[in-house]
């Protein structure tokens, strides 16, 4: 599953950096990621990448991917809350 198992989801290289691509995620501004929001930041990351792995998921079929985005969403979630904050971001 390394297509999406990436160390820096949000591609961010500071703490500094890494809250503003949660903040952007972040549609309602709750301090809360939902899975739609997670979903949709996710493909706007993916799709702005230039690296095998950004490529390789845009290859797979849709059902494929929402089911890597789920899986990384809920490994994420390490209290299955149904959301992520932003220390769960950072990992």
């Amino acid at each position: 599953m390394g297509i999406l198992f990436v160390p820096d989801l949000s591609g961010a290289s500071s703490l500094e950096e890494e809250e503003r691509s949660f903040k952007a995620a972040d549609l309602n501004h709750d301090g809360r990621l939902t899975w739609p929001e997670f979903e949709q930041a996710v493909r706007k990351i993916l799709s702005i990448r230039d690296n095998f792995q950004a490529r390789a998921f845009q290859m797979l079929g849709p059902k494929t991917q929402e089911t890597l985005m789920k899986d990384h969403f809920a490994s994420m979630d390490k209290d299955h809350k149904g959301y992520l904050l932003l220390r769960e971001w950072h990992q």
